[in-house]
């Protein structure tokens, strides 16, 4: 393991080693689920066989994981580009966080953030949620908002008898507004 970033007692450093390598454990295992999962989900699309659903039903009535969490794990497994090993050991250890970066966040777009460091092992799923939000909001269109400003009901009586009048709304609205963009 390398060198620890704080400086502990030595009664308390192969505590922490041992948390750490457990940690990393947990991100281990998450993998190894996420990928089983991903396997006999896969085995069922391409075999045309309920094998997935059957795992799925026996983790669910066993109790062994709830149907989120099989969803999470499934999702997580979906994405091999998380395994990649140049990335993997930047990831946070939580599988929601996991969950969020393989639904929300695209290959290319991952690689740029562990080099950029704004994920990394500490990262927390409300960390992972504002980079998701920023992304969005940077992917935004630039348009402008398009706001409805009035429905206007014409009896059809009036509306014939003021028919020449009427036209020329939207041309004085045009003429104020040049940019709008008027429909019938």
């Amino acid at each position: 393991m390398s060198k620890l970033p704080i400086d502990l007692s030595s009664k308390l450093k192969p505590i922490v080693q041992k948390l750490v390598g457990l940690a990393v454990l947990i991100r281990k295992n998450t993998f190894e689920i996420a990928n089983t999962i991903y396997l006999a989900r896969k085995d069922r699309e391409i075999y045309n066989v309920k094998e997935g659903d059957k795992l799925k039903d026996f983790l669910i009535t066993n109790n062994v994981m709830s149907e989120s969490a099989y969803s999470i794990f499934l999702t997580i497994g979906k994405n091999q580009y998380l395994q990649n090993p140049d990335i993997v050991k930047y990831l946070p250890i939580h599988q929601q966080s996991l969950y969020l970066i393989a639904s929300k966040i695209k290959k290319d777009e991952l690689k740029t953030l562990v080099d950029k460091k704004k994920i990394t092992p500490s990262s927390t799923v409300e960390d992972i949620n504002q980079i998701v939000n920023n992304l969005r909001d940077t992917k935004k269109p630039t348009s402008k908002k398009q706001t409805r400003l009035y429905t206007i009901s014409i009896e059809y009586d009036d509306l014939k008898k003021h028919k020449s009048e009427l036209k020329m709304i939207p041309i004085k609205i045009l003429n104020l507004f040049p940019y709008l963009k008027i429909t019938k």
